[in-house]
């Protein structure tokens, strides 16, 4: 189970796949509301690669940056651990993550499946 510390509001996920390489590229932007001022976030994530991560708040009406420090995985509980350069204050927020996966034919996450078109042709589509 994931800590109650922090909470989920919103999810804006943008998937880019490349079905001939059978991998891709997103972001999710995360609206989250911080129960408890933390200096990490825990989410589940699996076979993903993180290639950035930062949250943003409102400070005296500017919105502030926090750049990710160190980004964890743990394969056994399928956890995904985001440490920030500064502790995240009590309120909302938002959650920025930019990552890469494979597309697996494992049906399971966003995959990839095969058919055939109407005109006999074998084709690739993702899903999830």
């Amino acid at each position: 189970l994931l800590p109650q510390t922090v909470n989920p509001i919103k999810y804006q996920v943008k998937f880019e796949p490349d079905l001939k390489k059978f991998n891709y590229s997103g972001e999710v932007h995360t609206e989250i509301e911080i129960a408890k001022a933390t200096s990490s976030i825990l989410l589940h994530s699996k076979n993903l690669a993180i290639s950035e991560s930062y949250f943003t708040e409102v400070e005296d009406g500017k919105v502030m940056k926090i750049d990710a420090i160190l980004i964890e995985f743990d394969l056994k509980w399928t956890t995904l651990k985001i440490t920030f350069e500064r502790e995240l204050k009590k309120g909302c927020g938002q959650l920025f993550i930019k990552f890469q996966g494979t597309l697996n034919n494992q049906m399971t996450g966003f995959y990839r499946s095969e058919y055939i078109s109407s005109n006999g042709e074998k084709k690739f589509m993702a899903s999830t």
